[in-house]
């Protein structure tokens, strides 16, 4: 259990953060995701230089699928 509520408060807090940061509002009144690495291979090291260096795709199934399983915890906050 969350006594006092402080853990579900960081989630909100935590949530917010990712909406503002990385989700974008199509003109059409839809959304988009943003910044997530078009790659997630396992042939590199893997370091941060690696993922750093890679290109970025909107709307991308590794962050996108992530964000919806998140926004769906959030709503039964």
């Amino acid at each position: 259990p969350d006594e006092g509520g402080s853990l579900t408060e960081a989630a909100k807090k935590a949530y917010e953060y990712i909406v503002k940061n990385w989700v974008v509002e199509n003109a059409d009144g839809t959304m988009g995701w943003e910044g997530t690495v078009v790659v997630g291979s396992l042939d590199t090291t893997g370091d941060f230089d690696y993922y750093i260096s890679q290109p970025v795709d909107l709307n991308d199934l590794k962050g996108l699928a992530a964000f919806v399983l998140a926004s769906l915890e959030y709503e039964m906050l």
